[in-house]
């Protein structure tokens, strides 16, 4: 397995990688295409609050990863927040979600105080990896509301 960096060559498959993502049980619901590309060149210009990995596996891009960093009062320091995961159906259950998770960690480990992410409540394959690497369900209801740099309603 090969994990490594989202580059511009990559654009069609990042941008499949995402559609696919966001048409599985693991998000509440599909996002625009348009969320996606603009993420992408986000990425490629350099960004400082994200970055995205493609994970290949005999030379095939299998999968990505996708985060996003900011700062928590709450934790004390940084955060890694592990937006997106995703491994092709065909080669889940080979530990390749395991084996991003343990890059990231290490990857951001010194950096991060604390690493953050979210899951379907009905995805209990997902929380039981994530628990395994000793991620805890946290007491809170999370609310959220789009600001006006966005294309989705209100």
């Amino acid at each position: 397995m090969k994990i490594r960096k989202v580059e511009a060559k990559d654009r069609a498959v990042f941008l499949e990688l995402a559609d696919q993502f966001w048409h599985t049980p693991a998000v509440h619901q599909p996002i625009e295409r348009s969320h996606h590309e603009k993420t992408f060149d986000l990425l490629m210009e350099g960004t400082p609050f994200a970055v995205a990995h493609l994970i290949e596996y005999q030379g095939k891009v299998v999968g990505y990863g996708l985060l996003a960093f900011t700062y928590s009062n709450e934790a004390g320091g940084n955060v890694v927040w592990l937006e997106e995961l995703f491994v092709r159906p065909e080669f889940q259950g080979m530990g390749l979600g395991r084996d991003y998770i343990l890059f990231v960690h290490e990857e951001y480990g010194d950096w991060a105080a604390r690493f953050r992410l979210e899951i379907e409540s009905r995805n209990k394959g997902a929380a039981k990896l994530y628990e395994r690497h000793g991620y805890r369900k946290m007491p809170y209801l999370e609310l959220y509301r789009d600001g006006k740099n966005t294309s989705q309603p209100d």
